[in-house]
């Protein structure tokens, strides 16, 4: 990883690399309850992947009073799995082998990203007004490939003749995006007004081919071949107003109203599907600070968490005859609505008392079928959730040789299933973290940071999890003036990031637990050339909801 800055008058460049290669081992380990057979699965998946992306920008002040600007960043990375998932099948009565089930699965992806925007802040006056612009494009290319093969097989572990399976699967995803913003803020004297608006149009191109292979000839399946493409339109307007009462109280009140239109066509399926809706999202929050020891605050807010492109993807692939997992081009969006009531105490200890409520939640969810032993994967929009909590955290700071960032979080959740797969479920959660830094010597060179949390077994939506643990330890040590930062990291030193996840679909019980290489150690160098001074500054594309939603 490196990254370059220069300032030059009215010139401000910078230059960012950054590239790696991981090569790791996941195992995971399900479980299925049927009430005439008990499904064992077991998957040792060996990935490597390597990635590399660039990123750079251009800044100039072409007026005291305006700054303009372009940003480009590509990012290229290819993945590669083979695994040989082993199903074991079993009488739940008597624990008696009935059968198992062995696959051989190779699956590769390799996507890449280019992100440019440009960008202009503009100061009309002398007052604080600001205004800003910014255009933003980026594509997204991703081809996916996944071969499987397998046979199901007796109790004695002999392959049962006519029980061959084998598919070939590729897609060809394309994914281009363009939009722009602005927004003005603009200060008075009773109060302060930022106004925007934006817009931002998507459209996506998948390609799938599936050829099957149980005659040793490729055959092309017409049935689950697809083309699906996708478009989508987001045009927004939004205000806020922000007015401090006194010395004491500040408010402030803004709403966001957003249009959207959507259209996805299947050709194999010859059928289109269309959204058209207005949606407004209101926000809120009011401050009362005593004195410079307290501080009381409320705030709402609603938002809109819209599915990512590949779940409204149609396209249906099988891993084995038993399982399949298939996009829902029907997935309508989450409306989020959250009220939090907060307490600071001397900038230190904060509580919070939050109710959030989410509006057709969505989710991947693995819909059971007792009847077949069939698993079908899909997101669906299956429930309405509600959740209370508690919240806080303590930062302590008392020595200079230590700080401490400690704290808590329990909630309730009640989730109301509108789904015929999955029953309405409640239950609690709480997590525990504290985060230590310790300066260990005089001329400030030598530092330790550990890092540990704690997740109670307790109920996360439809899910219960089992205890977790995360302990995280590193030392940092500056040499060379330091210039020369010498860092050594051991993730996960308990091994404690493999819960057991548990839940009903369809009334059938199931569990499973994945433990990934997730502790490991790892040594970094890193060296700072020129003015250690020199201001820098991190800037957003104007396209970031749109960009994650594609990844």
């Amino acid at each position: 990883m490196g990254t370059f800055h220069y300032n030059h008058k009215k010139w401000a460049i910078n230059v960012a690399l950054n590239g790696g290669k991981q090569d790791y081992l996941t195992t995971s380990e399900s479980r299925i309850f049927y009430p005439q057979e008990y499904w064992r699965s077991q998957l040792k998946d060996h990935s490597k992947t390597h990635g590399f992306s660039v990123g750079g920008g251009v800044d100039y002040k072409a007026h005291e009073k305006w700054t303009t600007g372009f940003k480009y960043m590509g990012n290229f990375t290819g993945e590669t799995n083979a695994n040989q998932p082993f199903t074991s099948r079993a009488n739940p009565f008597s624990g008696d082998a009935n059968g198992f089930i062995r696959s051989d699965v190779k699956a590769s992806n390799r996507p890449e990203m280019h992100s440019v925007n440009w960008f202009n802040a503009i100061t009309p006056d002398s007052a604080g007004t600001r205004i800003t612009t910014d255009v933003d494009y980026f594509s997204y290319y991703k081809r996916d490939e996944r071969f499987f093969e397998g046979n199901e097989l007796d109790v004695y572990q002999n392959v049962i003749s006519s029980t061959y399976f084998s598919s070939n699967t590729t897609n060809m995803n394309r994914i281009e995006n363009i939009s722009g913003k602005m927004d003005v803020d603009k200060p008075m004297k009773w109060a302060s007004l930022t106004v925007g608006a934006k817009f931002s149009y998507t459209q996506t191109n998948n390609d799938l081919t599936v050829t099957d292979h149980e005659t040793g000839t490729p055959v092309l399946n017409t049935d689950q071949s697809n083309v699906f493409r996708y478009r989508e339109y987001n045009e927004a307007l939004h205000a806020s107003l922000n007015k401090k009462i006194g010395g004491r109280w500040e408010a402030q009140a803004g709403l966001r109203a957003e249009a959207t239109q959507t259209e996805g066509y299947s050709q194999n399926l010859d059928q289109s599907h269309r959204n058209n809706y207005i949606k407004l999202f209101p926000t809120a929050y009011l401050t009362y600070t005593p004195n410079d020891n307290h501080s009381l605050s409320l705030n709402y807010s609603r938002r809109i968490r819209r599915p990512g492109f590949d779940y409204l993807n149609p396209f249906i692939i099988r891993t084995s005859p038993y399982y399949y997992s298939e996009g829902n081009p029907f997935l309508q969006p989450s409306m989020i609505d959250n009220v939090e009531f907060s307490y600071m105490h001397r900038q230190k200890w904060v509580s919070s008392v939050y109710y959030s409520q989410v509006s057709d939640f969505s989710q991947q969810l693995s819909i059971l079928d007792a009847q077949t032993n069939v698993t079908r994967s899909t997101p669906l929009n299956y429930a309405n959730t509600y959740q209370v909590g508690i919240s806080m955290y303590y930062n302590f700071s008392k020595w200079s040789w230590w700080n401490s960032f400690s704290g808590f979080n329990v909630n309730y959740q009640n989730v109301r299933s509108h789904t015929a797969a999955i029953a309405s479920i409640d239950g609690y959660n709480a997590y525990l973290y504290s985060n230590n830094d310790f300066t260990l010597n005089a001329s400030k060179t030598l530092f330790v940071s550990v890092n540990y949390g704690l997740q109670l077994p307790g109920r996360y939506q439809i899910f219960h999890i089992s205890t977790m643990h995360l302990l995280d330890v590193s030392v940092k040590y500056l040499l060379l003036n330091k210039k020369l930062a010498v860092t050594l990291t051991v993730q996960d030193v308990v091994n404690g990031q493999r819960p057991l996840i548990s839940y009903a679909s369809n009334g059938v019980e199931t569990n499973f637990r994945t433990y990934d290489d997730t502790r490991g150690f790892r040594i970094s160098l890193s060296y700072q050339f020129g003015n250690n001074k020199l201001k820098t500054t991190e800037k957003s594309f104007g396209n970031e909801e749109e960009r994650e939603r594609a990844e």
